[in-house]
């Protein structure tokens, strides 16, 4: 056909008929002869790729794009492999010449992994991922410049399969592993390819030397300028002749003139008056990125590579979004593997990105995902914990901080804590993200039907607080105790006290038991430490159920400052029957938060001082008053025994050791370690030796008479209720129906007060023997070995 002697256009418009021939036999349906169409196809490839293509040329897209068409119209399974062998021996046969043709080639291979169908043959699917596979860890270097069409490729081979377990078809272990090989192809070609510069250009040191701290502006300005002044012609570089107004290069050389008297007005400021250009224009706009730089608390790192310019992001954004799509897949190995994968070279890499990369792979990719993974554990797969059907592979970074997969642990739930482990780690180039206080606040108001996301959200919350708190600055920690604050009170079910039981269930629970009335409502504790203010009372009149959780209370300039907007409330969902049943009754959920957020709030508050937290006393304060109203809202709930009898009727178990036995539900843990944690805080107080607010949140005196108060209070029930001490002590002198089980669950609060007391100095220890002393010899008699 005189390829050599023909010009490629004269060959170009030769072919746009004949390709339309081979197309038309290729998909014939006498297999002979489309075959022969396609082998003749394949002949005059490797004649026409003989030849090298030049840059920026497409005769080769166009001469193989029949390949993709018969691909995408044959119904034969022989055709369809047909084509990829031919396919195959192209790439073994002429890989050094081929240049346009590798986004035909990628088109062909995709083409195989979208037309599988669910229940069919997967041969053609197998045979196309080798031949992929194949191209990708011998070739990269080839198809650097249709990077993207091979990741879309392999994104398209993973998903095989993923349509059967939405079908609720028999999923196949043969695609399930191609899934996960597809993964792993990711982490060990395109991503390390990637993040070693060997798709993209990295950004030079010059050129990561945009942005910089606060306090080395002056100096910076003032290097500038000297050099400015030096040679200004050593700066430009220009290529065309200024004498010509209407060039690029006049413009340019008139935009440095410019810029070379502003220098020269600059030079002339006082230093204090100099400010760094990224600053400058912003400085009248408080709490944005340019008020973190001022702090010097977000800036550009020195290690970014890759920052958010199109040129990066082309190539980053495709390969982290298919990873975050198959981390969203319905078949666990495949989510597992591309967790492992999207985290893990986000922490090994992830020094490389610069901060506006790492805020958009946030609230574009991890936040996202998160809720894809709770969306699909919820409401698709309706709470089922399936098991992997794939050995679990043995982690390549070993040194890995993040956290690993547990049979009992959720894809969530794993998600969750690798987001905000992630979030620690690169704090310093990242810089505070409200969205993921507040994404870990609407988390802990889940349902009971997700407890194990609800409770995961706080203990992270509580880790990344103590592992990486000392990072934050103090007008972030003055939001994050406001949320934590309002967290607490949200888990707290106030409403159950401004909601009467139904008239039959009041006669059903009185008439079953008597009512033995609340021993101690009256007592010291409640004289002297527990009466609520009124803000707690106002909550528990007119807080609503606990499944409609209220706003995230903020200071009122921070929404505005943030340019943050939210709706009224959370978006609403179906509501099923056990829902509207569970209304009555408070959620475990919340009560399980409740409790971790009882423990974080002691540990952020004692480790305020040794970990050096920017908490402020104000916020110290509020947040050691919001662990003091949660264990009396705990003791009001518990000694109201009709509350608890009508609970026990209508089947809530909450806080019961034995669920069969005759025990009242109750919230007698949640009592117990607020308790332990209030007390923890006051003994640190106490032990401090300077008595100066701005080291204590609160003053050492204050401290030390409530601790005596609650000391004494807690000990002397203690021994009331182990028969120790003669019920006097009480005003009304009953003791409760469930005094074995308060016991129980006063026992380590005991252990851990007589501990706070031994690690007093002697000093402080005389202060309070006069009424130490005496329940010291009481508690020596009770009948426990603890």
């Amino acid at each position: 056909m005189n390829m050599r002697t023909r010009s490629r256009m004269v060959w170009a418009a030769t072919w746009q008929t004949l390709s339309r021939h081979f197309t038309t036999i290729g998909c014939h349906e006498d297999l002979t002869v489309g075959m022969y169409a396609i082998d003749s196809l394949r002949q005059l490839s490797v004649k026409f790729l003989e030849r090298a293509e030049l840059r920026d040329f497409n005769f080769q897209r166009l001469f193989l794009a029949p390949f993709e068409v018969i691909m995408s119209n044959a119904t034969s399974l022989e055709t369809r492999e047909l084509i990829l062998r031919c396919v195959e021996n192209l790439v073994l046969a002429r890989v050094s010449n081929i240049r346009s043709g590798w986004k035909t080639i990628w088109g062909v291979l995709r083409v195989a992994a979208e037309t599988y169908a669910p229940g069919s043959e997967d041969r053609v699917v197998l045979l196309g991922f080798q031949v992929a596979r194949g191209v990708l860890e011998r070739h990269f270097d080839s198809i650097v410049d249709v990077f993207v069409d091979a990741v879309e490729c392999l994104l398209a081979f993973a998903v095989c399969g993923c349509e059967e377990v939405e079908h609720q078809m028999e999923e196949r272990i043969t695609l399930t592993q191609l899934g996960v090989d597809c993964v792993w192809l990711l982490r060990s070609v395109c991503i390390e390819k990637l993040a070693t510069g060997g798709v993209i250009e990295p950004l030079t040191g010059r050129e990561t030397a945009g942005s910089f701290s606060a306090s080395s502006a002056p100096a910076a300005a003032a290097a500038m300028t000297k050099a400015v002044h030096l040679d200004c012609n050593k700066i430009r570089v220009v290529a065309e002749d200024p004498s010509d107004v209407n060039s690029c290069a006049s413009v340019e050389y008139r935009e440095q003139k410019v810029e070379v008297a502003m220098e020269k007005e600059k030079a002339e400021l006082p230093p204090s008056e100099v400010l760094p250009p990224d600053l400058s224009m912003s400085s009248h706009y408080p709490g944005t990125d340019s008020e973190e730089m001022m702090e010097g608390k977000c800036f550009e790192s020195s290690e970014a590579v890759y920052n958010g310019s199109a040129a990066h992001t082309r190539m980053w954004w495709p390969t982290l979004t298919a990873l975050s799509a198959l981390a969203a897949d319905r078949r666990l190995d495949v989510r597992l593997a591309a967790l492992e994968v999207l985290f893990d070279a986000l922490e090994m890499h992830g020094k490389k990105f610069s901060p506006g990369l790492w805020k958009s792979i946030f609230k574009d990719i991890l936040i996202p995902l998160l809720f894809e993974l709770h969306h699909l554990e919820v409401f698709l797969e309706k709470g089922a914990h399936p098991l992997p059907k794939l050995p679990l592979p043995v982690p390549r970074n070993l040194s890995s901080q993040m956290p690993r997969y547990t049979a009992s642990k959720t894809t969530a739930t794993l998600c969750l804590e690798r987001l905000l482990e992630c979030f620690g780690l690169f704090y310093d180039i990242l810089g505070f993200l409200p969205e993921v206080l507040f994404l870990l606040c609407k988390f802990m108001s889940a349902g009971d039907g997700e407890q194990q996301l609800a409770t995961a959200s706080a203990n992270a919350l509580e880790t990344t607080l103590i592992r990486y708190g000392h990072k934050f600055p103090t007008r972030h920690w003055g939001l994050i105790v406001d949320e934590l604050c309002n967290a607490m009170k949200r888990a707290e079910p106030t409403w159950i006290f401004s909601t009467s039981p139904p008239a039959h269930d009041a006669e059903m629970t009185s008439a079953s038991e008597p009512d033995v009335g609340s021993s101690i409502e009256n007592f010291a504790e409640q004289r002297a430490l527990s009466s609520p203010a009124p803000s707690l009372l106002t909550a528990a009149t007119n807080a609503s159920s606990p499944h409609q959780p209220s706003l995230l209370g903020m200071y009122p300039g921070v929404v505005a400052t943030l340019n943050f907007s939210f709706a009224a409330s959370f978006p609403l969902t179906m509501v099923g029957v056990g829902e509207v049943e569970a209304q009555r009754v408070p959620s475990r959920s919340h009560l399980a938060v409740l409790l971790t957020l009882q423990r974080l709030a002691g540990n952020v508050l004692a480790s305020r001082q040794s970990k050096k937290l920017s908490l402020s006393v104000g916020h110290a304060r509020l947040l050691l008053s919001c662990l003091r109203e949660s264990f009396i809202f705990a003791r009001k709930v518990n000694d109201s025994s009709s509350l608890r009898r009508y609970l026990r009727h209508v089947g809530w178990r909450y806080g019961m050791t034995v669920p069969s036995s005759s025990e009242l539900p109750s919230l007698l843990s949640q009592e117990v370690l607020g308790k332990q944690q209030y007390l923890r805080v006051l003994f640190a107080t106490v032990n401090q030796s300077v008595n100066t607010s701005e080291v204590v949140p609160i003053g050492v005196e204050e401290a030390r008479e409530y601790m005596a108060r609650l000391v004494q209070d807690s000990v002397e029930e203690y021994l009331v209720w182990t028969g120790s001490a003669p019920r006097q002590v009480c005003e009304n002198g009953t003791v409760p129906a469930d005094v074995k089980q308060r016991v129980e669950g006063y026992t380590p609060l005991m252990v851990a007060i007589l501990e706070e007391l031994a690690g007093l100095g002697s000093p402080e220890l005389e202060r309070h023997m006069s009424w130490l002393y005496p329940l010291l010899t009481n508690l020596v008699m009770v009948p426990d070995v603890e």
